[in-house]
């Protein structure tokens, strides 16, 4: 943790890209805060970087889209790709990442652009032993295979783990609403309902909960949405604000590496740090 800090403290000096972003929309207006960003690096030889999480002290882990290797690349903070982990199952379209207070990775291959699958799986990868479960679901609200177009909104690009369990927020397709689905991680099949939904005018691709799991963050293609989690575990009830993020291309990953810290990752393999300047949601 401390190494993220120190890294990201030096990254915003270097870069001198510190930026005020604005609240837009408008049910975004009145809630301004301070972020500063920095061009963090470029990922050698890397296609796409789909999910990103942590992995020990100070190293990332991120992984291809739909047709790469059934593989987690651990890279460091100059974009080196310093080891492998080949994870013995399919890759028909990975999207996202995220790990337990165990230290299990979650691994969502669950790309539905269609909306015709009925496959869609999460594995449980195990460090330690190498061996990875499976975690299948399907929506209960869902009936056509593909619906209509104002209802194609089950393509899930976002994952994050939280107090025992998995949360998947729609693409938002459709009716520009955001689905947030709660499952179990632990294997199994199993049918999930909206446990809630919000209207946001942006595609959402990634997603991810501080360690002390009062913050949650969206990425989007030009924002960075941020919510306070409410005491009752409830996401879209309580505060939220926009961070624009115009240059940072087709956002696809994102990991917090503090408490309000967090490193994005983009289709381009380039790597973005956000820190705290002064903000308050």
């Amino acid at each position: 943790m401390l190494k993220f800090k120190l890294i990201g403290f030096a990254v915003v000096l270097k870069s001198l890209l510190v930026n005020t972003f604005n609240p837009a929309p408008d049910e975004f207006q009145g809630n301004r805060g301070e972020y500063s960003k920095g061009a963090l690096c470029v990922i050698e030889n890397f296609p796409e970087s789909s999910g990103l999480e942590t992995y020990q002290d100070s190293l990332l882990i991120t992984h291809n889209d739909s047709g790469g290797q059934s593989a987690l690349f651990v890279l460091n903070l100059n974009g080196n790709i310093i080891d492998t982990l080949y994870v013995a199952v399919g890759n028909r379209d990975w999207e996202d990442i995220t790990q337990d207070d165990k230290g299990n990775y979650y691994i969502g291959d669950f790309g539905n652009n269609s909306n015709r699958r009925r496959n869609l799986v999460i594995y449980k990868y195990n460090i330690v032993d190498k061996q990875a479960s499976e975690i299948h679901f399907s929506y209960s609200d869902q009936e056509q295979f593909p619906p209509e177009k104002q209802q194609m909104n089950y393509d899930v690009e976002a994952m994050c783990w939280h107090a025992g369990k998995l949360h998947l927020f729609t693409k938002n397709r459709g009716k520009k609403l955001v689905n947030h689905y709660i499952l179990p991680d632990q294997p199994g099949e199993y049918r999930v309902s909206p446990e809630e939904s919000l209207y946001l005018p942006n595609l959402i691709t990634g997603a991810d909960i501080n360690r002390s799991g009062n913050l949650l963050a969206l990425a989007s293609y030009g924002r960075i949405y941020l919510f306070k989690i409410s005491e009752d575990n409830t996401f879209f009830k309580g505060r939220y604000k926009a961070l624009r993020f115009v240059r940072g291309a087709q956002m696809e990953g994102l990991v917090f590496v503090s408490d309000t810290d967090f490193v994005t990752s983009n289709e381009t393999g380039k790597l973005f740090y956000f820190s705290k300047k002064d903000y308050n949601l």
